[in-house]
């Protein structure tokens, strides 16, 4: 029966680590071998402060749950120290023997491949967001995508206002184009960033709004920025050569 117990999780995609309440393996899996790069016989009966000894302590979940009892959920915890170069999913539990504790189980999954996505689709976004082009000279466009909300209002402004610095522009096309919905939160962003680019000189020209965008940016109360607005990028770079 306990060999059975063992090949079974065994092929549980989850690395398992147990100790008892001296720190000792008691048990490990061999995903959690893979995981760790140990080997079951080398490391059964070791104290995993002797065998990790330069682990950092915020990595050391399974050794907390048994010095305190309480049990640990991270979702995403970073194991970069040493040899490790991981991402990993954890959750402790404390073992017991009915009403007595004997030790601490740890569960753990590799999830770098998702983390490195996930981060990649961050910096996607992000570039997306905020991404001044380049129209001719002196003349660049930031089209502001519904991506915004997600990547965060102030990275916009900080990073926006740093990309049309860099690119040198003395006038600058935002196009909302693509903004279906506008909260308070989104004016206050636009009127902010408006307001910084004119502090740094920049002229700014606005198209694309829609009439359901215009009708509510009116109906919230908050002023509209006064600029110069077009219905589409098209028109102001015309307008904009007319005034060259």
């Amino acid at each position: 029966m306990k060999e059975l117990h063992y090949q079974i999780v065994n092929h549980l995609s989850t690395g398992i680590l147990a100790i008892d309440l001296n720190y000792k393996v008691i048990h490990i899996n061999e995903i959690g071998e893979k995981l760790l790069e140990v080997k079951r016989e080398e490391i059964m009966g070791k104290c995993v402060y002797e065998l990790f000894p330069s682990a950092p302590e915020e990595v050391r979940h399974v050794e907390r749950t048994v010095k305190t009892g309480e049990e640990y959920h991270v979702k995403s915890m970073s194991y970069r120290w040493g040899n490790y170069n991981l991402y990993l999913s954890i959750k402790t539990s404390v073992l017991r023997n009915g009403e007595v504790m004997y030790g601490a189980m740890v569960e753990f999954t590799d999830i770098t491949h998702s983390y490195e996505k996930q981060v990649e689709l961050v910096n996607r976004m992000e570039d997306m967001a905020v991404n001044v082009i380049p129209l001719m000279d002196q003349l660049g466009l930031l089209p502001i995508q519904p991506v915004v909300e997600e990547v965060g209002f102030r990275y916009i402004l900080d990073i926006g206002l740093q990309k049309v610095a860099d690119r040198k522009v003395n006038t600058l096309i935002i196009d909302l184009s693509a903004i279906s919905c506008l909260n308070d939160e989104f004016s206050e962003m636009v009127e902010k960033l408006c307001s910084s680019l004119n502090l740094l000189g920049i002229d700014i020209m606005i198209t694309g709004v829609r009439a359901e965008t215009a009708l509510k940016w009116v109906s919230s109360g908050n002023d509209y920025i006064r600029t110069t607005y077009y219905p589409h990028v098209q028109a102001a770079i015309k307008a904009y050569k007319k005034e060259m």
